[in-house]
Parts: structure tokens; C-alpha cells; sequence
């Protein structure tokens, strides 16, 4: 559907990307872990072939629609857009699928507020909710959570979950929260510059790669099973058990 084969990319005599190559498949929910700088942004506008000619490296699909979340947005007050608007603006989504969106993420009540007016955590639900109006067969999603808490971050994660398998879409959620990765992960891909280690969550976080990226300790891997009854945790430390 979507993929980048040996994606490179040069700014200044520094190397932000080396041999970048991955694919997204339907109904795959694909998390891009990695620290700052370390090149997760850049993957992602790469993907949405931002770079020009340095995106021939990036293949997709015939007709692929993509839904895009940035990782900020900055709203201006001389702008008087309401939520519901921003929601709709250039999307030929149905108002009755665009309120559907507003509701099932919890800020049906706010779709009249000034989008200036939002906390940081209502702006990326609202962004979020315009990104899947667009009834897209790819949502690439940079930080989507950035401002939400963690009890808030389950709740959507497991909601895109749903939407991926309902709607036949696959998802690339680039994050460098480490504390949170839902169970909804199919695969999880550590980048830093190049891409140092893949695969399921409960493997990848027992990886030297994984450990020299991001430590031995502090790091707990949260997974719900599909069904939504209880979660597991998964610590990295030395001799920690899993529960």
C-alpha cells in the first residue's frame, strides 16, 4: 500500500535518514518509536512525498487517500474557525460522518468552540477526527497524543484500533513516548536515523538495539488484549516479570 524502499536523506551535510525501508499493509497499526531528532518527523513527511525529488524513494498505491495528523498546529485567533468547520474544510465527508467522528472521540459538545479556544489535547482530537472523515486507506499520525492523557491515550488507541479494522486502514503512529505502546501495535519499528530495530512489541523491547536506544530501566510496555478486558505490563529491567 505504502512504502519506502532505501530512503535517504541529506540537509546540510548531515544525515537525517540512511536506508530507510518499510511498508504498511491493511489493517496494520504500525508504531515509529525513536528520540528526538532522530529523524521520525522526516520519515513521515517523506511518506507524504514532501522532499521532491528525493521521494522516489516512496512508493504508494494507485489512488491511495491518506489521512495526515501533524504533530502541532498552531490556530490563530484572527482566524474565528470552529471545531465542526476545521472538521470539514476541504473534505467531502458527509456533516453526519464528520459529527459521528466528533462524537465517538469525545468532543461532540465542543463543535462549536473557536478552534484557537481548544486545549492542546481537544486540537489533536479535532485533527484527528478531520484526518479519518476523509474515509482514508492510510493514517500517517505525528505525536497524534501529544496533550492527552494517558487514560485518554488508551481510549484512542483502542479506538483507532477499531477504525483500522473497520475500515480497512492501515495506520503509522510515530511517537517518542516511550511509557505507553498499546497491544493494538501489529509492529513496532526504533529509529534513529536509520531504523535499528522492528517487530513485535513484546520482542523488540527485549532487543540490544532497543536497550542501547532507550535504557534497561524505565520503560513499561502496556498492552491491552483485543477484547478490551484487562492489560499486561511488560517491564525491560533486568529480572522483571511479566504480569
Amino acid at each position: 500500500m505504502l512504502s519506502a524502499r532505501n530512503f535517504s536523506l541529506l540537509r546540510g551535510g548531515k544525515t537525517i535518514l540512511e536506508d530507510v525501508s518499510l511498508s504498511l499493509r491493511r489493517q496494520e497499526i504500525v508504531t515509529l518509536l525513536g528520540p528526538n531528532g532522530g529523524g521520525k518527523t522526516t520519515l513521515l513527511q517523506g511518506l507524504l512525498g514532501l522532499y521532491g525529488r528525493e521521494s522516489s524513494s516512496i512508493y504508494r498505491m494507485r489512488g491511495l487517500r491518506i489521512g495526515y495528523v501533524p504533530q502541532k498546529l498552531h490556530p490563530s485567533v484572527l482566524m474565528p474557525l470552529s471545531l465542526r468547520r476545521f472538521a470539514m474544510l476541504c473534505s467531502s465527508a458527509p456533516r453526519e460522518l464528520v459529527e459521528q467522528r466528533l462524537e465517538e472521540l469525545g468532543i461532540a459538545d465542543l463543535s462549536l468552540r473557536p478552534l484557537y479556544a481548544l486545549s492542546g489535547g481537544e486540537l489533536q482530537k479535532a485533527m484527528l477526527a478531520r484526518a479519518t472523515s476523509k474515509q482514508a486507506d492510510c493514517l500517517i499520525l505525528d505525536e497524534p497524543l501529544s496533550g492527552v492523557d494517558e487514560s485518554g491515550q488508551q481510549k484512542i488507541y483502542a479506538w483507532l484500533e477499531r477504525y483500522s479494522r473497520a475500515h480497512n486502514c492501515s495506520v503509522l503512529i510515530a511517537s517518542h513516548d516511550l511509557h505507553l505502546v498499546m497491544g493494538a501495535t501489529d509492529r513496532v519499528i526504533c529509529l534513529d536515523r536509520r531504523i535499528r530495530c522492528e517487530g513485535k512489541a513484546h520482542s523488540v523491547v527485549r532487543t540490544a538495539a532497543f536497550a542501547s536506544l532507550f535504557g534497561k530501566t524505565g520503560y513499561a510496555l502496556y498492552a491491552h488484549d483485543h477484547k478490551g478486558k484487562h492489560k499486561s505490563r511488560i517491564k525491560t529491567q533486568k529480572g522483571a516479570k511479566r504480569r
